[in-house]
């Protein structure tokens, strides 16, 4: 059968079967018509922290104010900035100390000669010295990390252990040879 000489019906708009789909068309018809454009407050964050936050039950406001105002965190909040601090510590004495080994290196051939050998070694020892500590703080910030992973609430807070490698990689400097 052919359709020879009948017109191609209109195609009818879809009509969304799902509340959230009609839901959703209702609000981008809204932000299209420039309904939400002069709402107060627009373009900045919501403040959850007084009364009117919707995720703290109506019965313990009063507690989480008193708390809030006392300075009183969630342990696992406070853990966090723990290994937040820790991390960027062991961060920026990696850097530190690639930045000061390299400078000796670099003036390495500045000294007499007769001194170079026993120069070297004492910064190879030293580097050695700083490369176990960092691995060992790379290990204790990784079991604050697993406590942590094991007490937040959510998954989605949960924090990747550190790579050593990847952590110390800024430290990691070739020796010239002793020749």
């Amino acid at each position: 059968m052919t359709t020879k000489g009948r017109k191609p019906e209109p195609e009818r708009p879809r009509r969304p079967w799902l509340p959230s789909d009609r839901a959703m068309d209702a609000i981008e018809r809204a932000i299209a018509e420039g309904a939400f454009d002069n709402l107060p407050g627009k373009g900045q964050p919501l403040d959850l922290s007084d009364d009117d936050n919707p995720f703290v039950p109506d019965d313990m406001r009063l507690a989480y104010r008193i708390l809030r105002n006392a300075g009183v965190r969630l342990p696992w909040i406070e853990e966090r900035q723990i290994i937040d601090s820790s991390r960027g510590d062991l961060e920026r004495q990696v850097e530190r100390h690639a930045r000061w080994l390299q400078g000796e290196i670099d003036n390495l051939p500045r000294i007499p000669a007769y001194l170079r050998p026993s120069r070297l070694a004492r910064l190879r020892a030293q580097h050695a010295s700083f490369w176990e500590r960092s691995t060992r703080a790379v290990e204790e910030i990784n079991k604050k990390i697993n406590v942590y992973n094991l007490s937040v609430p959510v998954v989605s807070a949960q924090i990747f252990p550190l790579n050593p490698e990847k952590v110390l990689a800024p430290a990691k400097i070739e020796f010239p040879s002793e020749a």
